[in-house]
């Protein structure tokens, strides 16, 4: 099932490692069902047949008291007797099944936990990558900034470069939008970026 198992098709080399267990999440959840499933079948099983152990050695050691005939008493004495021997092989058996699925059910954790670290490294490239943009956006930004603004104000109409004074009269208009469109872009950025404060525990 994950190619980690005692009948899994041995890999040829290094490079072939791992072919043979490439399973998707879904596979993976899949798997650990099944196997799930099957513990709790060989866990039944193994109760049933330590029971029936028990009976049968309650039984021997009750000295056969409903049995009449000897004869009848030797065939009933070899037969628990090969009995025993099978139930001692299949709790052998079982035993050997339960630990190859306990087995096969780290190797899934351990892939599961393999498909998290992916994904964990991944998500790091993509922020990591994502910061870089935005860095090159704020440089950029400050870099064309100052002459941006140094344009806008050299355009107003209200300062006339050639004229004297400069600075007109109805300057004070541009500032009295500038000022509140200015504090209001901050406003809302701030209600729009508000998540409140970030606990971080004791």
């Amino acid at each position: 099932m994950t190619g980690f198992s005692p009948w899994a098709k041995q890999a040829d080399g290094p490079e072939e490692l791992g072919k043979s267990t490439s399973l998707g999440l879904d596979d993976l959840s899949l798997a650990s069902r099944a196997i799930g499933a099957a513990l709790v079948a060989l866990e039944d099983h193994t109760r049933q047949l330590r029971s029936l152990q028990k009976a049968t050695e309650a039984y021997i050691q009750a000295g056969f008291a409903d049995i009449s005939s000897v004869n009848e008493s030797h065939d009933v004495v070899s037969v628990i007797k090969v009995l025993m021997q099978r139930m001692d092989a299949w709790e052998i058996r079982l035993d050997y099944l339960q630990g190859l699925a306990k087995n096969q059910m780290t190797v899934l954790f351990n892939l599961v936990a393999r498909y998290d670290a992916a994904s964990s490294i991944a998500i790091a490239l993509s922020a990591r990558k994502d910061s870089a943009y935005m860095k090159i956006i704020a440089i950029m930004t400050m870099v064309f900034l100052p002459a941006t603004f140094l344009a806008a104000l050299f355009a107003v109409p209200s300062l006339r470069w050639d004229s004297s004074p400069v600075i007109q009269d109805n300057f004070w208009v541009y500032w009295a939008f500038a000022i509140p469109a200015t504090l209001l872009v901050f406003g809302f950025w701030t209600w729009l970026s508000g998540d409140g404060p970030i606990d971080v525990g004791p």
